[in-house]
């Protein structure tokens, strides 16, 4: 029997809008710098861009991309149920989903996220997920822009001061008021 893409209810989305809304008044009172070098950089475009960047960027990677980029952007995602959580997530932010990862459905999640660049949106990966090792690239990114000869634009993202967690990613949370510096480069 073939493995479904797990989904959340409908109505639980509704149990996400609350998290999203201060997610979107915490991400407001991030100072986010890119150098105006950079900044060029990433809008020069007309292209989709391939958007990458470690795992533990994660929290802030979404607002980056809406407040430089502004163009559609679909992230690559787990096609778990904590990745269910994270795609309706997503969707309340305006961030479209493809599902997948290198331990499930990642040949599907592959084909999808290069028709998703050859349609025109940009795409956001972490590189080191879903499960590590932390800051070590895998080569499906690289794959991926050698397919579509999309631009890859990888993002360092440095928090001025924030919260770890005990996890495999060390995954940040940025505090708020705190600075975000975003260092941008190809890939």
């Amino acid at each position: 029997m073939m493995r479904k893409i797990n989904l959340i209810a409908p109505w639980r989305t509704f149990l996400l809008l609350p998290f999203v809304l201060l997610l979107r008044l915490w991400n407001k009172t991030l100072r986010i710098h890119i150098s105006d070098k950079d900044r060029e950089f990433f809008l020069h475009f007309d292209k989709p861009v391939i958007f990458a960047f470690w795992h533990d960027g994660l929290f802030v990677a979404h607002e980056i991309h809406r407040r430089f980029r502004k163009r559609k952007i679909y992230g690559l995602i787990s096609a778990s149920k904590d990745g269910a959580w994270l795609a309706a997530v997503y969707n309340l932010l305006g961030i479209g989903a493809v599902r997948g990862s290198s331990s499930w459905r990642g040949k599907e999640a592959f084909r999808e996220l290069i028709s998703t660049v050859q349609q025109g949106n940009d795409i956001a990966i972490t590189p080191d997920g879903p499960r590590g090792p932390r800051h070590v690239m895998k080569r499906g990114v690289l794959e991926i822009a050698k397919q579509t000869q999309a631009v890859g634009v990888f993002a360092t993202i440095e928090f001025s001061s924030c919260w770890q967690l005990n996890s495999w990613d060390a995954f940040s949370i940025p505090k708020p008021f705190s600075k975000i510096t975003v260092s941008l480069r190809p890939l």
